[in-house]
């Protein structure tokens, strides 16, 4: 089932949760100097500072990541998912998520050029300051690409971003109407496991399927493929738990 394309779907909306100001502390209590050295066998001095440097996360897909919304003629949800992620993300420090989506999109579009008005993949993780992607892409891919291209440009899509110092996240696109969807979902999950290390999934279709578990996929996208505003917003909050998971502060 094909993404219709639709305007003003340029990636790179900058999606950041709303900052917070800290709880002031005490500068006296922080550190404070030990009253004894430490022993041989205190394991305090050798623990890792936290890493408190912002995430800078790029956000790539299409309709269903831009938030097309269901059953209309180009129109945006007010939340796509992108920003439910960025909404449900710790709110210190402060992460910058960009939402990348381009309407219509494949992953091999997103590894050649013509993905928007993005360069090649190489190119553009070159040039980025990203220090995070997440990939969805499956839905006008089962259309438009043969598995073994599928499979082809999610490796190369993975590779290259690795060797562009980036750390890579699969996401499997939401359930639709179309059961071919499934084997393209399951090439996904095999490209990641086949990566050395693993690149990490965020499974959104069985997340969903679970939710469902056996009712209509009209329930969470009523013209079967883009979600709801509900869903959109389930899709973010479940894909910023599954990042802290994978990517724990």
């Amino acid at each position: 089932m094909m993404l219709a394309s639709c305007g003003g779907s340029g990636g790179g909306d900058p999606v950041q949760p709303p900052a917070q100001n800290p709880t002031p502390t005490d500068p006296g209590t922080q550190n404070p100097p030990p009253t004894t050295n430490p022993t041989p066998n205190d394991p305090t001095p050798n623990e890792p500072a936290p890493n408190t440097d912002p995430y800078v996360i790029e956000y790539y897909g299409d309709s269903t990541i831009w938030g097309w919304a269901s059953g209309t003629n180009g129109g945006r949800v007010a939340t796509p998912a992108p920003t439910a992620f960025a909404n449900a993300l710790p709110t210190t420090p402060q992460n910058v998520v960009r939402n990348e989506g381009v309407s219509g999109s494949t992953s091999c579009e997103l590894l050649e050029g013509g993905y928007g008005s993005y360069p090649t993949w190489n190119n553009l993780m070159q040039s980025s300051d990203a220090t995070h992607v997440i990939v969805n892409h499956g839905i006008n891919d089962e259309n438009e690409l043969s598995e073994e291209r599928y499979r082809y440009c999610l490796t190369q899509i993975a590779q290259i971003a690795r060797a562009n110092g980036k750390k890579i996240v699969f996401e499997t696109p939401n359930p639709v109407g179309d059961d071919r969807l499934v084997t393209y979902v399951q090439i996904m999950r095999s490209v990641a496991a086949a990566q050395e290390p693993d690149v990490p999934v965020i499974d959104q279709h069985a997340y969903l399927m679970n939710y469902l578990n056996g009712r209509s996929v009209g329930e969470i996208a009523p013209d079967g493929v883009h979600p709801n505003q509900e869903t959109y917003i389930m899709k973010g909050e479940y894909a910023a738990q599954r990042f802290m998971e994978i990517f724990p502060r």
